[in-house]
């Protein structure tokens, strides 16, 4: 489709994500992930680490630096949500961790085994960082093991656990509203999608949606993750359904 129709399309599905609340889970964390929000724009290392991933994502393809950066953001803030009192400081190292995970997570997100392939790249962009081995083999297995519909990874310690369960989560809170408002609109553009074939991909995702009820891993997923599918799942029929109304209209010159 034309530039013309598909930015159409992005503004009237916006238009029906923006009638909805955000859910409880930015609200209820909004502590951690305005911490986390700040150091992702602020750590040296992150900073470093943001230019260092953008020849690595595929921005046109809907794997790009927007949902990197929200994933990062948001596994950080899953893990010092569920924090210990007695342990802040630890568990802030492993959002830090964490926020490395997400921004390297989709760095061959269109090839085959892409999480085993995700994680051989970050090992090699993180030699390049002085941050230890062990930290960067945590990394590297959050990677590995965030895959959905998958067996999942032994771990191969406590910490290692956390941070990938965080790291799953959040990339699967982007079912929700961040699907049908940009990720969506993103690959339509870079597989040059008609109308109707977009509108056939919200079927295709309100498929994954059911797969993925269930599958949360963290204690923080497992009680914000459903309230984020729940809404995609509304999304899939309401966008489709106002974008028909609006065909004659999207496709006029």
């Amino acid at each position: 489709m034309n530039d013309s129709t598909l930015r159409k399309m992005k503004n009237e599905a916006k238009a029906v994500t923006a009638q909805y609340t955000l859910p409880r889970f930015y609200r209820d964390c909004s502590s951690e992930l305005n911490f986390c929000s700040r150091s992702f724009f602020d750590h040296p290392d992150l900073l470093r680490l943001q230019g260092d991933v953008i020849p690595f994502l595929y921005d046109d393809a809907s794997y790009g630096v927007y949902h990197a950066k929200k994933s990062a953001i948001e596994a950080g803030a899953i893990i010092l949500h569920e924090a210990p009192e007695n342990d802040i400081a630890h568990h802030r190292h492993l959002a830090y961790l964490a926020q490395f995970s997400g921004l390297l997570h989709g760095t061959c997100r269109l090839e085959q085994e892409h999480g085993e392939k995700g994680a051989e790249v970050a090992l090699m962009v993180l030699k390049e960082y002085e941050i230890s081995d062990e930290d960067r083999d945590l990394v590297a297995f959050a990677i590995r093991d965030h895959r959905p519909f998958e067996p999942r990874l032994p771990a191969p310690n406590k910490d290692a656990e956390i941070i990938a369960n965080a790291l799953y989560d959040a990339v699967n809170f982007r079912w929700g509203l961040d699907l049908y408002s940009t990720t969506l609109w993103e690959f339509s553009d870079y597989n040059e999608l008609e109308f109707d074939e977009a509108l056939a991909l919200f079927a295709k995702s309100g498929e994954i949606i059911k797969k993925l009820d269930d599958t949360f891993r963290s204690s923080t997923g497992k009680l914000y993750g459903p309230e984020f599918l729940e809404i995609g799942t509304k999304l899939v029929t309401e966008i489709p359904a106002h974008l028909n109304e609006k065909k004659r209209d999207i496709l006029s010159l």
